[in-house]
């Protein structure tokens, strides 16, 4: 079963190559858009992005969007006009941040390779305790910040 799933994800990874990269998606939408790599604690590097409207003045909240189970933060700026959330809430002036969890394209880690079996020894549990918790800790202040304007 472990096998089979290591194949199915080699399979899955070598494709990931050929669809477009979410940063690549929101500028044919019309948005501006900056790629940035944060690594989790234990060596997974993770693609994210920041997304916003140029022509809107500078944004002056934060918000960030996690993609669900087998997806990844190009869902948010998939769709066209002004039908995506991430299009929507830049349109309304929010800074958009876009997460991935490990295990979506591009695959990298610090010492290992999508062709090594540990890259893919994580649990559920392991994302969303180490990949969210870099945006927990980046954004604790501008939540915070958030909240006591709106208290």
């Amino acid at each position: 079963m472990v096998r089979a799933f290591l194949g199915l994800a080699l399979v899955v990874a070598r494709l990931a190559a050929a669809y477009p990269r979410t940063c690549a998606t929101a500028r044919t939408r019309g948005l501006s858009c900056a790629d940035h790599n944060v690594t989790t604690r234990d060596g997974y590097v993770l693609e994210t992005h920041t997304v916003w409207n140029a022509r809107v003045a500078s944004p002056a909240r934060v918000v960030v969007l996690q993609h669900g189970l087998i997806d990844s933060s190009e869902t948010w700026v998939a769709n066209y006009g002004g039908e995506s959330l991430a299009r929507q809430l830049a349109d309304d002036g929010w800074l958009v941040y876009l997460a991935n969890s490990r295990g979506r394209p591009p695959y990298r880690h610090a010492t290992l390779g999508p062709d090594d079996a540990a890259f893919w020894a994580f649990s559920w549990d392991e994302m969303a305790a180490l990949d969210s918790v870099l945006w927990r800790r980046r954004f604790s202040r501008e939540f915070d910040r958030g909240n006591e304007e709106n208290s």
